[in-house]
């Protein structure tokens, strides 16, 4: 049972895991002092190709850049995880994007976080025409997606009313 949804742009649904949602949750940055958190967006594409779950989340790496306004991912340590986590799944569970948290109450993609994204989509080798990208602000969890046929990111409707 997943504990948010939204409807993706071109048709379907994109579902998040209770333990994916949850994991994000607890990272948002509520404390003055804190810092950004991210990772990785891990899960299936099912039948028909247009639903897609989020089963899994990967936290920051000792090696990830991370400030109060800032997280950089490396790619090294996370590239093993996605490679293993595909293994064990028999290539049913996929690299589909990525996550980090930002310090404001609402979610929204900085000229940075768009640059990055757009970067990510041309350059990196993934198994679809489109990636994920997640902001979790104080007050929200927003999901856009963005294919190299795109100019701009798409910004995911809620499916549904559900508590953050």
């Amino acid at each position: 049972m997943s504990s948010v949804s939204w409807l993706r742009p071109g048709g379907g649904r994109l579902a998040v895991g209770n333990q994916a949602f949850e994991w994000m949750k607890r990272c948002r940055q509520c404390d003055p002092g804190s810092v950004e958190s991210g990772g990785i967006l891990l899960g299936r594409i099912l039948t028909g190709g247009k639903d897609v779950v989020i089963d899994y989340v990967t936290g920051p790496s000792p090696s990830d850049y991370r400030s109060r306004s800032r997280f950089t991912r490396q790619v090294e340590p996370t590239q093993t995880i996605i490679r293993r986590v595909w293994e064990h799944s028999q290539g049913t569970c996929i690299y589909l994007g990525e996550w980090h948290t930002h310090p404001s109450e609402l979610a929204q993609p900085s000229n940075f976080d768009l640059h990055s994204w757009a970067k990510h989509v041309h350059l990196s080798q993934f198994s679809r025409d489109f990636l994920l990208f997640s902001i979790i602000s104080v007050e929200e969890l927003c999901v856009w997606e963005l294919r190299s046929s795109m100019a701009a990111p798409a910004k995911l409707l809620p499916n549904e009313a559900s508590a953050y």
